[in-house]
């Protein structure tokens, strides 16, 4: 046990200054089980609301998507509300365990309802957190919509249990050294102020997410407004250039018509049985995976590349693609055909790939 060298008339400073301001009579105990519950469910109801509507973002219609954003944020809104909400009950009953430290002196503890309490606590959130760690083993690697999301769940899990683990220890030093009161209050005092600021860290850091994800769902009603603008501007070129009779072989390159997936299907024996390729538009770049399955007499095997390029102001899309271990790169031209089909001219630059230089047409995945 640590020995500390606080006299008794700053114990109860604490008490005057620290607690001063502590309600006599906080909220029942039972309100930590319903406040637990309803900010999971408000959880849930938020990771389970829409999980398609980032893959859906480059191909949805606006109107539509601005709706689901607007949804989903006031789901996510609600869902912190209730963390907070949760949080600040959790802080609300340390500070009153705060004060009856301080003013118990010559009296026993009542300890087995609240270290009962306690052990309850630990074992619903343990549950809580097999749960989500079984969802992230389940969750592909590469996940980007809702691995953040059970991970973040994931840290939280576990700073409550760190945060009930303190209390659980408390509780069993006061039942061991009931007969050392004074020196162990001194101790306890002192530990308990930091169960309290570790709640207190619990509700700055939901009040920072929670600002982190209003700004994502607004820099998503962006994208979605800003491919609207770029969907507008095209037809509107497109309207122009039929108006002057101008004579184009294939039309103008547009970035929001390209986004999204391509397929080829199985062709028998080719060298490139089956291709996919997926686009998205992040500013004036492009970028996005080629995977091809590869189908010959001699065997199959797959390619995985990732492609990326600056958005031109027309011709061609050329793309540079590099191979997932690094093995070999090259360069590809994309263009669009009047007819919806996507043309790809690849060219290796480097390494050794066996996938062909040469083209290749895709369509749009349905």
């Amino acid at each position: 046990m640590r020995e500390y060298a606080m006299p008794l008339w700053i114990l109860w400073a604490l008490s005057a200054i620290g607690f001063a301001q502590i309600p006599t009579q906080p909220p029942p105990r039972e309100n930590i089980p319903l406040t637990r519950k309803e900010y999971q469910d408000a959880l849930e109801a938020w990771k389970k609301s829409d999980p398609d509507l980032v893959k859906d973002l480059a191909t949805g219609d606006p109107t539509q998507l601005r709706a689901r954003i607007k949804h989903a944020a006031e789901l996510q809104a609600t869902m912190s509300e209730k963390e907070i909400a949760y949080y600040n009950v959790m802080v609300w009953h340390s500070r009153h365990e705060q004060a009856e430290l301080a003013q118990i002196v010559n009296t026993s503890i009542p300890l087995d309802t609240r270290q009962q309490s306690v052990r309850n606590d630990q074992a619903l959130v343990q549950s809580e957190l097999d749960e989500v760690e079984a969802t992230l083993r389940e969750l592909p690697a590469d996940d980007k919509t809702l691995r953040p999301i059970y991970e973040s769940e994931r840290a939280n899990r576990k700073r409550q249990l760190e945060n009930l683990a303190d209390q659980s220890k408390i509780l069993d030093e006061i039942a061991k050294g009931q007969a050392n009161r004074l020196d162990l209050l001194q101790q306890l005092a002192q530990e308990q102020d930091q169960i309290v600021k570790g709640w207190e860290h619990q509700i700055e850091h939901a009040q920072h997410e929670a600002e982190g994800y209003k700004e994502l769902y607004g820099g998503l009603v962006q994208q979605v407004d800003d491919r609207a603008s770029a969907n507008a501007k095209n037809r509107s070129g497109r309207k122009r250039t039929l108006a002057t009779k101008s004579t184009v072989a294939a039309p103008s390159f547009i970035p929001a018509s390209l986004v999204g997936t391509w397929i080829t299907p199985a062709q028998g024996q080719s060298k490139t049985a089956n291709s996919t390729l997926e686009l998205r538009v992040e500013g004036d770049a492009i970028r996005g995976t080629y995977t091809t399955h590869l189908s010959a007499p001699d065997g199959a095997s797959n390619e995985l590349w990732t492609v990326e390029g600056r958005v031109p102001a027309h011709g061609p899309l050329k793309l540079h693609w590099t191979a997932q271990d690094h093995s070999s790169s090259g360069d590809m031209d994309l263009t669009l055909g009047s007819d919806g089909r996507l043309s790809i001219d690849r060219h290796r630059k480097s390494g050794k790939t066996a996938v062909p230089d040469g083209l290749e047409s895709l369509m749009r995945r349905p």
